[in-house]
């Protein structure tokens, strides 16, 4: 039954993005996005190449769309769960630990997410990839802000972007194989620590 205000085909071709974009998604973490192809990712979603094609007329918008698509699933998740917290130091560790557990859960996404950075060095990334990478440290600052007194602005906006560089870190390490710890609690708890400890929060 279609949700209210919805129309059967807007939640048929919802369903059939969702499913085009996670196949995507895989083939583009497996292969990187030169050697993947539109008909082995129509291969992994159980469509024909021309229904792709209606939905993302190039690899490159599709590539573009899953990436965006795996960013604002995560944005959200990570904006949701720092709303739910008390207080600065809750809120440090919704943001590590959600950040974490998204890449631990969805490891075919490290892969076009961390390629996406290394075109933002080069010039090339995706807008949309930096503002929603901008918006996540944008939480952090405002929590940041929000929870301490006479910190500064350029401080806040120096340590926001310090917790975001670790816990991006900790997610690399973990996704790399480079971690010796099996589960994410431990280093989840340490930059938390340490970002309570540099900002000053208990």
């Amino acid at each position: 039954m279609p949700v209210a205000g919805k129309t059967r085909k807007d939640v048929v071709t919802e369903f059939r993005e969702a499913e085009i974009l996670d196949a995507a998604r895989q083939v583009f973490a497996r292969r990187g996005f030169a050697d993947a192809s539109m008909d082995e990712i129509a291969h992994a979603a159980g469509l024909a190449k021309g229904t792709i094609y209606l939905y993302y007329p190039s690899k490159r918008e599709l590539y573009r769309a899953a990436l965006r698509a795996g960013l604002v699933e995560l944005v959200d998740a990570v904006e949701r769960a720092m709303a739910k917290a008390p207080s600065l130091a809750a809120r440090l560790e919704a943001y590590v630990t959600t950040k974490v557990a998204y890449f631990d859960e969805h490891s075919d996404f490290f892969r076009i997410y961390f390629a996406e950075f290394g075109n933002a060095v080069c010039g090339s990334s995706d807008p949309y990839f930096r503002d929603l990478s901008l918006r996540q440290v944008g939480m952090l600052e405002q929590a940041i802000r929000e929870g301490t007194k006479g910190l500064s602005q350029r401080a806040a906006h120096e340590a926001a972007y310090a917790v975001a560089d670790l816990t991006r870190g900790v997610i690399l390490r973990r996704l790399t194989g480079w971690s010796r710890e099996p589960k994410a609690e431990k280093e989840v708890a340490f930059v938390v620590d340490f970002a309570k400890k540099a900002i000053g929060c208990r």
